[in-house]
């Protein structure tokens, strides 16, 4: 966000939600403090919106009069409810925003939002808000050039752009932490412990195995029935995975695109990876029953 009092172009800041990565833009504006008739003397920090609050603080529920989590907690409403002032005015609550205590801006925990229709919107305002994702040079210029320029001439302080998370929302992650993540690393256990679930199947059944090659089985067909019957209960096994991790891929996916690409690349890689070790731990335990071995097996049993 950029901050100016009084010095911010609306019209500009409501257009920049038509640049790529943005997913909303909102300029805001300190109004009258709202106060409960449950909290008289510690009323409410509340600010004017323009269209665009709901995407931007992720306001579950409408624009218009939309309060914090914490009010909701502290009051006892929610998106729905009548708030009543201590003016004796009745005052609908429209939705709620979360605004967790994780290094985000606190002096936003104890919000109101109040939204002003389109058609009404005149004036600067205070500051303009912008959701996006990843931060780019792009977003940020175009942030300070919402600044009117008298604003920016008349003030001796240049005016900068801010997260509303200093904490953890200045450096996003990128594709290179992505490729350097701990758990890339995560399919070579994952093959081993394979391998021997695998392998574990066939030992279990050696005296079965044995008995076909006394019987006349040859060592490749063993190998071939062993292989297909343990890939009759991996494929589904392997399918239900692939299905479970679609499933909580889905909601906090960007987009389509962006699902598919991570379920091919973590998921789908995973599944292939247990797949093969398990086929492979089948066939090469499977490989090594021999004629010979069925007098020492029955003595074991």
């Amino acid at each position: 966000m950029v901050s100016v009092p009084n010095g911010v172009d609306v019209r500009a800041c409501e257009n920049l939600a038509e640049l790529p990565n943005v997913q909303g833009s909102t300029a805001m504006r300190s109004t009258d403090l709202v106060a409960p008739m449950a909290l008289p003397s510690s009323p409410y920090t509340a600010y004017e919106t323009t269209p665009g609050a709901k995407q931007v603080f992720g306001i579950h529920g409408d624009e218009g009069f939309a309060i914090s989590g914490t009010i909701s907690a502290q009051l006892g409403i929610r998106s729905g409810n009548a708030m009543t002032l201590k003016s004796g005015e009745q005052a609908k609550v429209t939705g709620t925003f979360d605004w967790p205590s994780d290094g985000r801006l606190p002096q936003y925990a104890t919000t109101v939002l109040l939204a002003i229709p389109k058609t009404e919107v005149q004036g600067a305002f205070d500051s303009c808000w912008v959701r996006a994702w990843p931060r780019t040079d792009a977003v940020s210029d175009a942030l300070l050039a919402t600044v009117m320029q008298s604003s920016s001439q008349s003030g001796s302080t240049v005016p900068g752009v801010t997260t509303v998370n200093p904490t953890l929302g200045s450096v996003p992650p990128n594709e290179t932490d992505y490729r350097q993540r701990i758990t890339r690393f995560a399919t070579i256990p994952a093959f081993i412990l394979a391998i021997a679930v695998g392998a574990s199947y066939v030992a279990r059944r050696r005296l079965e195995l044995a008995m076909l090659r006394h019987l006349g089985a040859s060592g490749p067909q063993v190998v071939v029935q062993m292989t297909v019957e343990t890939a009759v209960w991996v494929l589904p096994a392997a399918m239900i995975c692939a299905g479970i991790f679609a499933v909580l891929l889905a909601p906090i996916a960007e987009s389509v695109q962006d699902a598919l690409t991570v379920w091919a690349d973590v998921g789908l890689r995973m599944i292939l990876v247990t797949y093969c070790g398990t086929m492979l731990g089948t066939m090469a335990i499977s490989a090594t029953i021999r004629v010979d071995a069925l007098p020492r097996l029955v003595r074991g049993r």
